[in-house]
Order: C-alpha cells, then sequence, then structure tokens
C-alpha cells in the first residue's frame, strides 16, 4: 500500500492542504499602533548560489530598486541561541519625493537553499527601543 504523504500550509488562523506543485512563501507581518512594522518572510535561493552569493544579488536589487537606497550599516546577527548566523544591514531610501523610511534587514540561511529575512520599517530613524524590539525578535526564535 502507498502511502500519500501532504504538505500542510499552516498560518495563525488554521492550515490548508499544500497543492501539488505548490510550495509555501508566506510573508508575516506584525503591526503595532504606534511601532515599526516588522516583515518575515522567506526566499530561495538560486540553484548556482550560495548564501554569499545571494546577499550580493539582494544589495545589487535593494540599490537598483529602491529609490536613493543608501546602506548605513552591515553587522552579523544570530538567530535564536545562537541556532543560525546570518547578517544585518540598517539602510534608508526614499520611495517617494519627501518620504524616507528607514529599515533594519537580517538574512539568515536556514537550509541549503532557503533563507529566512527579517524587516524592521519605520518612517523615522530607528531608536534604541526599535532596534531592541528588533534583537528582541531575533533572539526569541526557535526551531518548530
Amino acid at each position: 500500500m502507498t502511502q500519500v504523504v501532504t504538505s500542510r500550509c499552516v498560518f495563525s488562523e488554521g492550515s490548508i492542504t499544500l497543492p501539488a506543485g505548490y510550495r509555501e512563501q508566506t510573508v508575516n507581518i506584525l503591526v503595532a499602533e504606534n511601532g515599526p512594522s516588522m516583515n518575515i518572510s522567506r526566499d530561495r535561493l538560486r540553484p548556482d548560489e550560495d548564501f554569499e552569493s545571494y546577499l550580493e544579488r539582494q544589495r545589487q536589487v535593494l540599490q537598483k530598486g529602491l529609490r536613493k537606497f543608501q546602506a548605513l550599516d552591515e553587522q552579523p546577527a544570530v538567530l535564536g541561541d545562537g541556532l543560525i548566523n546570518g547578517l544585518t544591514l540598517l539602510s534608508c531610501y526614499q520611495p517617494q519625493k519627501g518620504q524616507t523610511l528607514y529599515q533594519r534587514q537580517a538574512v539568515f540561511p536556514v537550509s541549503p537553499s532557503v533563507v529566512l529575512i527579517f524587516t524592521l520599517v519605520s518612517n523615522h530613524p530607528l531608536s534604541e527601543q526599535d532596534e531592541a524590539f528588533f534583537v528582541g525578535c531575533l533572539s526569541s526564535y526557535q526551531l518548530p
């Protein structure tokens, strides 16, 4: 007897069967009334690239795709209690004239072909409280 394995796409409100040929590419968005928003997304590396090549390609995407993009800082980052090493990038850009957005991103290779990306976005320079919130989210990560 052949056993059919079905994958589930799990979200806060429940789950659905993942149809054949589909993969989950969820974006989680955390919002607060009086604070910056946090997005958690996933991306796939190309078959011919490693994590460092992926990061370089994404730097180019940001530079070309975001109006007046400026990389302000780049540092090593850790996800969870030392579970996964990655990189954090602080940047700003102007999506439209007169508006500047500031973002802190952290990227982690969670498998040889998948990265997990945390993005904190604010319409003002990130405060110490914003940065502490971001680090707290990264530190609280646990494996499933």
